[in-house]
Formats: structure tokens, sequence, C-alpha cells
């Protein structure tokens, strides 16, 4: 069965079978070991199989879903990045790609795999600034320190300094309701009424622990 097929049957309502989940995986890791094979087959369609071991198991498969955070491919990327980060146990297996594609990359041209980073390094802040390991707190305030910086230097993106933004409130504990709509143009000057002076407080007092 395609994969195409089987979002069709996952929009009907109906679940995979542990046998569909585990044949789009396996296909999947052919792809990784084949390069020919890999070349016949196009990446919309490995998004589409993705899909599918998404919305069975995302963490059963985290193995097979993490290989495409290299494939260089935006959405596809994207697409990896969500899977993996719907947990905050699969996120801190990842902080490492966090960080890196929070810095930008070449080929992510809408930056979109930057901003969705970015917004995943708030989360982790979130659910690790209280009661952490020693190589949590370390990787917590690279990750302040990444946030912060970027939101302050005006030779970023307007998109990437906004999304480092939204990300240092939800570091500091802002509930999504509390949360500014993701549509609203942002003043981002260090004195404008829109920045929240104790959350870049918060935020430095992170990155100096």
């Amino acid at each position: 069965m395609s994969a195409e097929s089987l979002l069709n049957k996952i929009a009907t309502g109906k679940d995979l079978t542990v046998t569909e989940a585990d044949e789009v995986a396996q296909t999947l890791d052919s792809l990784r070991e084949n390069d020919a094979l890999r070349k016949r087959v196009a990446i919309d369609d490995q998004y589409s199989m993705l899909l599918c071991l998404g919305q069975y198991d995302a963490k059963k498969y985290k193995g097979v879903i993490a290989h495409y955070l290299e494939c260089r491919d935006p959405q596809t990327t994207c697409l990896a990045l969500k899977l993996l980060c719907e947990t905050a146990a699969v996120r801190i297996e990842i902080i490492e790609q966090l960080l890196h594609f929070a810095l930008g990359t070449s080929w992510d041209h809408d930056l979109d795999v930057q901003c969705y980073a970015l917004e995943q390094l708030g989360e982790f802040i979130r659910d690790h600034k209280k009661g952490r390991t020693d190589a949590d707190d370390f990787l917590v305030s690279q990750s302040a320190s990444l946030l912060l910086n970027i939101f302050q230097d005006e030779n970023e993106s307007y998109q990437a300094r906004k999304s480092a933004y939204l990300a240092m409130l939800r570091s500091a504990g802002r509930s999504w309701e509390e949360m500014p709509s993701q549509y609203k143009r942002i003043d981002l000057n260090k004195d404008s009424q829109d920045i929240c002076p104790n959350v870049v407080a918060e935020i430095n007092t992170i990155c100096n622990s």
C-alpha cells in the first residue's frame, strides 16, 4: 500500500496496523542505505511516509525519523523536527541539532527550520531550567544565550528575532494563552512596549547561571 493510500486511511479515522507502520519504516530505512533507490523516490513521497510514521508512533520510529534531520529539504526537516519534539524526552536527545538549526542554515531559505528550532529551544529551557543536572545546566545556558543573542542582533531577520523572543516568553513560563498572536507585528526594539524587560532579565540570569 502506498504512503498516499495510508494517509487517506488515516484521514478517514482509521489507524494504521503495526505491519503497515513497520513496512513504511523499513522502506525509509532501505532508502537511507541505497543511494540509487533513494534517487528514484521523490522527497514528497518520503515526506508522506514520515507523516504516516508520525500518525502511528513517532517515538517508536524516532531513529528512522531522525535521519531526515540531515536531508537538507526544509519542509521535510521541519516535519522530522516536529515529530521528534512531540515529547520532552525525545527533544533533549536532539538538542544539539536544535542548536545547530537555530543558528540558521544556507538551505533553509524561508527560515522555517530555524524558527521552529528556536521555538523548541524555548520549550527545552522551560522543561529543564528547574531540577537540572550539570549537563542540563550547560545546555540550558547555551540555549538561553542563543535565544538572547538572536533576539538582540539587529542584523538577524525579523522572523528569526521574533521567534527567539516568543521562545524567551515560553521559557520564562508564559502559557499559550498569554502569548502574543503569531500574526502580530512586534516592535523588537529594546525600549519597545512590546518587549517585557522582566523576561529579558530572566533569560540573562539563565545565561549567566
